[in-house]
């Protein structure tokens, strides 16, 4: 869903209370992730345009804008990323991924909570000659519920929760909605929201949504103690930031996610981060698919995981698998120079690259009239 569709849901919270004028906005985001950034920022920019005032706490630099006062997080957050694979194998054992995805949400708020940027927000809030009335407050939610208690600091505005994850079940959680455990795979099991799941599959994911229950919850308690050490007494609870949340905006579209009961406080806006398509310059990346006449696959393992937290056998069984799949052709974000000597050779059907235009690669029309017969991206 474009950004065009998405903002006047947005509006929609904002115009209970308020006349049409521009806004004080107030972003927050503390994940050390571009994919969060890019969703995010895809919704502060369509803020900006409408002429709203943007005020953010945030992990990635920002362009300059006049209506744009920026808190940015330069301390380093480490980013949630295993040692190695290895980690991502143990996918399917719940209490290994609950405990982990906890125990970093916690981490993330503390780093937070520790920059220099987050100080100065709070000081902002509480300064009575500088503080700006808040309309409205946007919050990048998972991993960062702990950030919605600036909310209070700001006098209590409506909270709008976004999410990059797709539509996770802990958003029914977070808002009080009904969870269907039943017919609706958990997000770290290996069942997909397409599957008929069998009553061994049921029982397994029951188990799943109570464990990930137990862990997100001791979380939060911890979360609420450094929310009482930064913002001193009366601060919020993460539980009160739940009841103040008026909207959550889902990064996902039933068309992919598959369809599940949702309360009309959940908007679906799947693809707001996606820019208009480019083409793709003259190089080596564009006559590699130009030259693809049977198609392509690309592989990305996202911003956080990084071509060294994969063990070498792992990059030699992936090359074996890839002179498999010959003529396809392999384009793979891939950060490290490729050592021949340690995982093999390097198959000739793949390209490694260190950033891709992921959008512009899958959508460009013209690259798909090469082989639209053969596979449909």
């Amino acid at each position: 869903m474009k950004a065009t569709l998405v903002i006047p849901l947005l509006f929609t919270v904002l115009c209970l209370t308020h006349t049409v004028q521009a806004l004080n906005i107030l972003v927050l985001g503390c994940q050390n992730s571009r994919s969060h950034f890019v969703h995010l920022n895809a919704i502060t920019t369509a803020l900006l345009e409408r002429g709203h005032r943007i005020y953010e706490l945030v992990t990635v630099p920002t362009p300059k804008h006049p209506n744009r006062t920026t808190f940015a997080i330069k301390d380093k957050i480490e980013p949630f990323a295993p040692t190695g694979l290895s980690d991502l194998a143990q996918r399917g054992v719940i209490w290994h991924t609950s405990r982990n995805q906890a125990r970093f949400s916690e981490a993330n708020c503390r780093q937070a909570f520790s920059s220099k940027a987050a100080q100065e927000l709070l000081a902002l809030a509480r300064d009575p000659k500088r503080q700006p009335k808040i309309d409205v407050v946007v919050v990048d939610y998972l991993f960062g519920q702990c950030l919605g208690a600036f909310a209070k600091e700001f006098g209590s505005a409506p909270i709008v929760a976004v999410t990059a994850f797709g539509n996770p079940v802990e958003v029914d959680e977070m808002i009080g909605a009904p969870t269907f455990p039943s017919f609706v795979p958990h997000d770290i099991t290996s069942y997909s929201r397409h599957d008929t799941m069998t009553w061994t599959a049921r029982l397994y994911n029951k188990l799943t949504y109570l464990m990930y229950n137990y862990f997100r919850t001791s979380a939060e308690s911890a979360m609420n103690g450094q929310l009482q050490e930064f913002f001193g007494p009366g601060a919020a609870t993460v539980e009160e930031v739940h009841r103040n949340i008026s909207v959550v905006l889902v990064n996902s579209h039933p068309a992919i996610s598959g369809a599940r009961p949702q309360i009309p406080a959940v908007v679906e806006i799947g693809g707001i981060h996606v820019p208009p398509l480019k083409e793709i310059p003259r190089g080596e990346l564009r006559d590699f698919l130009d030259s693809a006449k049977d198609g392509f696959i690309l592989m990305s393992f996202g911003s956080l995981l990084k071509g060294s937290h994969m063990e070498s056998w792992r990059r030699k069984e992936l090359m074996r698998a890839f002179e498999r799949l010959k003529p396809l052709r392999i384009v793979m974000k891939w950060e490290d120079p490729w050592d021949s000597k340690q995982d093999g050779p390097l198959s000739s059907n793949v390209l490694l690259s260190r950033w891709l235009p992921q959008s512009d690669v899958l959508g460009n029309l013209k690259l798909h009239q090469n082989f639209k017969d053969k596979t449909d991206l």
